[in-house]
């Protein structure tokens, strides 16, 4: 095919994988084609329904595709065949991960059915755990592609020796390198063991690198492998479930491991590698995707070609490309750059090396800043004392003043370039620096060379090699898009810090000596900083056939799309896609705003979450009393979010401290104090905190792993999160596992940050006409952000998210509670807020508040109405049922006569009782979940209690040819009895119901079409005209509009 990947080895992977990988790649017959050159079927037992698109059919997995997913699938599909881009904002709980895969999958197999060139799907997520979710997505979907994820070596690593023994992932991919090159050596007969790759654990090399590296030589390996295709049976001992073409980072951890000591299986992450090269669809992080350098380390540059590249939760995408043409280089990481390169230079015996000599001059220019940040050297004898002569000696003063911390940074003056706001273009930068295009082309193409070099050695030189070809790139493109670039050296001060700990362990002894001396009283570092992220993403989007951007929280998208690049932008035919929510947001969610609370017996505190109040203990204690009033009376999890972890430290430390709470007039129980922390503990049994990661914290997949364990076993537990942390964006907490979310503050980002400040000038000054940013003249951007709405905009995404963990499903519910006086008394304040949620936010005191939460978790409040079927709490027309038989009239009780006693007709069970059966079954609650209609959980039940059912019967079968008198009947729209009370026999048995369907259809011909309602299609008996000047029965257009606020006609905003 042409548009297949190459068939060499992507460049990607450091170590040459030498013969293991050629076994991996080609154990499969020579005549064979590629799999991933073969279209993906279609497993008809999984299909529940098709829909077409643009000429394409999308087989789908629910009967019914919701609305959202429903416009998801058609612009996908459309920007597939036609080659755009696109832009698609679907809230959470929609099921916009199925519909991204079913028309992707579909798209790409009729374009290979029509023999079109067409690359890989590229479906790039936020998180690691996001990627381990996708694989088990795509085993629901009716089509059977073949995957891979990707992932980094110390997520895949199962070697416990070499995991305990190096600390970092750096260390690790370190020590990973080096025991596989090991192997290389004696595999290529370097060594004094005579190699067998028949048996690779054999005794004799047993003591030669890892032992997983070592099984991939084994011809088993190629036939686990190649048989996870499609069937996914291995010739070992473990027992692995049909994945259909599916692995995900479990399953290949779980292979490498081995059945026992002595017989571990292949290298996941190796295995992965060469999985990814026969797939129709890999998964992987967007840091991935969209950081060149790690692009090009992992070998998916190999596959942009044609390829159709999906980012899910693309809400952080634009910081995610900024970074990736951005760095920052302390004087310690200099240093250490040059001194490899002036060695290397002294092995080779080259006279000039381009890439040494930009390192040397950028090393120069920040040891200048750094004089004129402290002064020259000064002499112990000169006994000048003058504290304000120097920029270091004000800053000190000042930091001793108000008590700034040692992280913060000072830009050095006169070293600050790019970002408009009375600075100097980043022109400045290369003219001071010396750094002129020639050269800078020049290093560029050297570290590439160095970059291969050093993966290749046998050394710990990879890293640096990795630095030396990240910095050279940066510098080259900043020099080229100089206009979208912020320059800046920084100092801040240096006792509380510590050398890295890399830059000792790599320098010789004598160059330590020499580099360090003393320690230093301030570092230095050099930023250089992309401030458009359109430089990163039209590179991509010119590469690929197809970019598509998903997530729940997009808007604004008119100018979210100018943000992202002049490429993306032309290429984006059709408008953004703002879908709706499916969900009644007035009886699932309930949204209440609260402005103050008190402690205790104190006056009330208006609850402003920002910077100064975050600090005062007044405050924290009114906000731990309010958290304890409302957890107190909602049943489930529940998620508490704050702006930052130094405020969640601060919070953790404020509500345990017993002194602190006497003071406020707290209370004595025994010998105890009645502290926040205490209370919380026995309101939800389990609280937890969201931690870094580092130190002694746990992990953020431990602390969510050990929040839901408690949930599952207590029925309650709380977790305390932090915005845009690993526990609150994408992580699934369905049901029980979150029926409740507080938001406190409003998570702006901090408004002096120096990378801020640059990116609110860069984008006020594109828009007033970016000659301050060394643009033509008439060279504006009235389309972009201004500065504050794209920091706000930055602020209410993390919000949104946040408010978007309780409902993930169409019949979830719970409650969400902003704790922030901006939103109660302020509604311009909502405007950020998303946009199904925006008109239900109430404001409301803590008390009405707490109220409110118990009458909404009551058994009749929102459990009762999402018990209800779907489409009948929603105001819409039931289904037609796929089979339903009428009883036959007995023979010896003829039609027309009535019997005197009815029979006994037991009531049909509600839904609620439905999945009580189902779960007493042992169905999963996953798929309990997936099923939107009534009659799905029936037929669920009626599968899950069949003795024996047959493969066939997962087919719905064909309905008997009805008599005239009953095809009628059959037409008539179904409706589900939910109060269980009535039947069709109880009305009079089968003769009756054809006969009244038969009058009605009758009557029905002779009335004009403006007597039936539009939505459901019956003769009105209350009719209203709405104000899209359509006519509808009262009831139902009440019930519509008490979950929506468009047309059910038009889907047009109504005023």
């Amino acid at each position: 095919r042409e548009g297949s990947a190459p068939s060499a080895p992507p460049s990607g992977p450091p170590v040459p994988m030498g013969r293991a990988e050629a076994m991996i790649a080609q154990a499969a017959p020579p005549e064979a084609p590629e799999l991933c050159d073969v279209p993906c079927t279609v497993d008809a037992a999984r299909t529940k329904c098709t829909r077409s698109f643009h000429g394409v059919k999308v087989a789908f997995a629910f009967d019914t595709p919701l609305t959202p997913q429903q416009n998801v699938m058609q612009r996908v599909v459309k920007a597939i065949l036609k080659r755009e881009t696109a832009l698609l904002e679907s809230p959470t709980g929609t099921g916009k991960t199925q519909a991204l895969l079913s028309s992707c999958l579909a798209a790409q197999r009729h374009l290979m059915l029509q023999g079109q060139k067409v690359g890989k799907i590229i479906y790039a997520t936020r998180t690691i755990g996001q990627v381990k979710q996708l694989p088990g997505e795509l085993r629901r979907n009716p089509y059977r592609a073949l995957a891979a994820p990707l992932a980094s070596r110390a997520h895949y690593c199962t070697n416990d020796a070499v995991k305990a023994r190096e600390g970092d992932n750096a260390r690790l991919s370190q020590a990973c390198r080096k025991m596989a090159k090991a192997v290389e050596k004696f595999r290529g007969g370097g060594g004094d063991v005579i190699w067998d790759d028949q048996n690779p654990h054999h005794e004799r090399q047993q003591t030669v690198g890892c032992p997983h590296y070592r099984a991939l030589s084994s011809p088993q390996t190629a036939t686990t492998l190649h048989a996870t295709r499609p069937g996914c049976c291995t010739s070992s001992s473990q027992d692995i479930e049909d994945l259909a073409g599916v692995v995900n980072m479990d399953d290949l951890r779980r292979l490498a491991r081995g059945d026992e000591p002595g017989h571990e299986g292949a290298c996941a992450y190796h295995s992965a590698t060469a999985l990814a090269k026969r797939s129709h669809i890999i998964f992987c992080p967007y840091q991935y995707l969209m950081n060149p350098s790690i692009r090009q380390a992992m070998g998916i540059e190999n596959y942009l070609e044609d390829a159709i590249a999906i980012v899910d939760e693309a809400h952080n995408v634009e910081s995610v490309a900024r970074d990736g043409g951005s760095f920052d280089k302390s004087l310690f990481d200099l240093a250490q750059l040059e001194d490899y390169c002036t060695r290397r230079q002294s092995v080779r015996g080259n006279s000039v090396s381009a890439l040494g000599d930009v390192v040397r001059r950028l090393r120069t220019g920040l040891l200048a800043a750094q004089e004129v940040w402290c002064g020259p050297a000064r002499d112990d004898d000169d006994d000048e004392d003058d504290s304000t002569k120097y920029p270091c000696d004000i800053s000190m003063a000042k930091r001793q003043r108000f008590r700034v911390s040692p992280d913060e940074r000072d830009v050095v003056p006169g070293f600050d370039w790019g970002a408009a706001d009375r600075r100097p273009t980043t022109v400045g930068f290369f003219e001071k620096f010396q750094l002129s295009p020639d050269l800078l082309n020049r290093a560029a193409g050297e570290a590439s060379v160095v970059a291969e070099e050093a993966r290749n050695a046998d050394g710990d030189e990879f890293i640096i090699g990795d630095q030396l070809e990240g910095l050279a790139g940066c510098l080259l493109l900043a020099y080229q898009q100089r206009t979208h670039y912020a320059i800046c050296c920084r100092a801040w001060p240096n006792q509380s810090c510590e050398r890295p700990k890399r830059f000792r362990d790599s320098l010789h002894s004598q160059d330590l000596q020499r580099l360090s001396g003393t320690e230093p009283a301030w570092g230095f570092e050099l930023c250089v900083w992309l401030l458009h992220p359109g430089v990163v993403l039209d590179d991509l989007a010119k590469k690929v056939r197809c970019l598509v951007l998903a997530s729940g929280t997009l808007a604004p998208l008119d100018q979210t799309e100018r943000e992202l690049g002049i490429e993306f932008s032309r290429r984006m035919a059709t408008k953004a896609l703002e879908a709706k929510h499916v969900v009644c947001t007035k009886r699932q969610v309930l949204v209440r705003a609260v402005g103050s609370a008190a402690f205790e017996s104190r006056p009330p505190v208006q609850l402003m979450g920002n910077a100064a109040n975050l600090k005062k203990d007044e405050y924290r204690l009114a906000l731990g009393a309010a958290v304890v009033k409302l957890v107190s009376r909602c049943p489930g999890g529940a998620l508490v979010f704050l702006p930052s972890y130094k405020v969640l430290s601060s919070l953790r430390w404020t509500w345990r401290d017993d002194r602190l709470h006497l003071r406020y007039g707290a209370e004595r129980q025994g010998r105890e104090v009645n502290t926040i922390l205490r209370r919380l503990e026995r309101a939800k049994g389990t609280v937890l905190f969201e931690g870094k990661g580092d130190g002694g914290d746990a992990t953020h997949e431990e602390t969510i792993a050990d929040y839901k364990r408690a949930v599952a076993r207590r029925g309650s537990a709380l977790l305390f999160c932090v915005y845009r942390g690993k526990c609150s964006e994408g992580i699934s907490y369905n049901d029980d596992a979150c029926r409740l979310v507080i938001t406190v503050g409003i998570p702006y980002a901090p408004a002096f940050d120096h990378l801020v400040m640059r990116k609110r000038a860069y984008n006020d000054a594109k828009i007033k006409g970016g000659l301050a940013l060394g643009m033509a003249p008439g060279a504006c951007d009235r389309g972009v952000m201004s500065g504050q709405a794209w920091y706000a905009t930055q602020a209410f995404r993390a919000l949104n998210q946040a408010l978007g963990r309780s409902i993930r499903h169409l019949h979830d519910y719970g409650a969400l509670v902003l704790l922030d006086a901006r939103f109660a008394d302020d509604p311009a304040a909502r405007r950020g807020v998303a946009a199904w949620l925006r008109g239900a936010i109430e404001a409301a005191s803590l008390r009405d508040c707490a109220r409110d939460c118990a009458a909404h978790f009551a058994p009749n409040g929102a459990a009762a109405f999402v018990a209800r079927d779907y489409r009948e709490r929603m105001g819409l027309r039931a289904l037609k049922p796929a089979n339903v038989v009428k009883p036959e009239a007995k023979p010896d009780v003829k039609p027309d006569v009535k019997p005197d006693v009815k029979p006994a007709v037991p009531p049909a069970p509600t839904v609620g009782e439905l999945k009580a059966r189902l779960r007493a079954r042992g169905i999963p609650e996953q798929k309990i979940s997936a099923c939107l209609e009534k009659r799905e959980l029936v037929a669920l039940l009626a599968e899950a209690e069949a003795p024996s059912p047959p493969a066939a019967s997962m087919a719905p079968p064909a309905p008997p040819a009805a008599p005239p008198s009953q095809a009628s009947a059959a037409s008539q729209p179904f409706v589900y009895d939910l109060a269980g009370s009535s039947s069709d026999e109880e009305d009079g048995g089968a003769a009756r119901d054809a006969k009244r369907a038969r009058l009605s259809e009758e009557s029905s011909r002779s009335l004009p079409s403006s007597f039936f309602c539009a939505i459901s299609h019956s003769v009105m008996r209350d009719p209203v005209v709405c104000a899209d000047g359509m006519t509808y029965e009262r009831a139902y257009i009440e019930s519509w509009l008490l979950a929506h606020d468009t047309s059910p006609l038009t889907n047009q905003p109504l005023p």
